[in-house]
């Protein structure tokens, strides 16, 4: 079925029920089998608000074409400035059916129409969003969209039978007070960890209790592995990991930089874990900023290597044309920035 006129369709916001059949759209596409649990804790459920998505439907109300995202709050950092936090999107999910696709030409398209809708709608006090994207995904959105190409994705690896500690872990290790231990909920004490730790950080997501209540403990159609590094009995790092086939993915994390040095002490408590048994490596993302971090992972021992799927950060510009050499020169970013972990 293919309609030659961009004007047959209807381009609008999300209402009540269009959940379902975006689903069914969804699955469709991307030939998955996604439950509805997962729509509503993506877009209905967020902390930070819900339900932006742009839609392009037939007269008869079937949706053709679709972009969502869901609401990032971030925080900036400056040594001569105060913190300040500003809304932002983790934009996915862009897609049109196969027999659609060939209505209207780029910026015409079913697809654009949906991004213009949602850039009109959503982005006007936002400088920009923020999304992950390779291969076809990646042209199209610098083609349809003017996308910013922000970088390849600061892939790593380790090999768990490699993994080193420095010297000063493990002389202080016995004398510090520095445990390990899995935990279950997140209480105010993580977003104080957060507010007094971004300062190291320049941008990052605003890593609080509840965004992170939300991220990784109440998704249901994946389990992490939460880790709470405590100097005594005050947080003072964490992170979270899940398991795919032979791969451990250590999916976030953030830490004091003066504890950041116990970052192998936890590892040791992952390495012995039931979630790491038989699995040989451990991949994550993680940039060279800060650059206090990026010592620490070369101390224990990881390599940073090509991404696998050529992944790339990128994303539209909404109001703020530096967008792109900000993001490259201070985001601090990890597999659970994106929606794919």
């Amino acid at each position: 079925m293919k309609q030659g006129l961009t004007n047959d369709f209807i381009i609008r916001g999300y209402r009540l029920g269009d959940e379902y059949p975006v689903l069914e759209m969804f699955n469709e596409v991307f030939n998955q089998n996604r439950e509805i649990s997962h729509w509503h804790w993506k877009y209905r459920d967020h902390p930070w608000g819900s339900h932006y998505v742009s839609l392009a439907l037939t007269p008869e109300g079937l949706p053709v074409a679709h972009y969502g995202g869901y609401p990032v709050r971030m925080t900036m950092n400056s040594p001569r400035n105060p913190s300040r936090e500003f809304l932002t999107f983790q934009l996915g999910d862009k897609m049109t059916r196969a027999e659609f696709r060939n209505v209207g030409l780029r910026t015409k398209s079913l697809l654009a129409r949906v991004f213009f809708h949602f850039r009109d709608l959503y982005g006007q006090n936002t400088p920009f969003g923020y999304g992950f994207g390779a291969h076809h995904s990646l042209r199209l959105g610098i083609l349809l969209f003017k996308y910013m190409n922000v970088e390849k994705i600061p892939y790593r690896r380790i090999e768990l039978s490699q993994l080193k500690h420095s010297w000063r872990s493990k002389f202080f290790r016995s004398f510090s007070g520095v445990s390990v231990e899995e935990v279950f909920d997140v209480d105010v004490t993580w977003t104080e960890l957060f507010n007094r730790v971004a300062p190291h950080y320049s941008c990052l997501t605003t890593r609080s209790s509840e965004y992170l209540r939300w991220r990784y403990l109440k998704r249901p159609d994946k389990k992490y592995l939460l880790l709470a590094l405590r100097q005594k009995s005050r947080l003072a790092g964490w992170s979270v990991f899940s398991r795919n086939g032979g791969m451990i993915e250590w999916v976030d994390g953030l830490f004091d930089p003066m504890y950041g040095h116990f970052t192998g002490q936890m590892l040791d408590y992952l390495k012995n874990h039931l979630i790491a048994a038989e699995a040989r490596y451990i991949h994550c993302w993680f940039p060279t900023r800060p650059n206090w971090w990026d010592s620490i992972l070369k101390d224990l021992g990881f390599v940073s290597l090509q991404e696998p799927n050529d992944i790339h950060l990128t994303g539209p510009i909404f109001t703020e044309p530096g967008s792109e050499m900000f993001l490259r020169e201070n985001f601090y970013y990890t597999m659970g920035d994106s929606d794919l972990y």
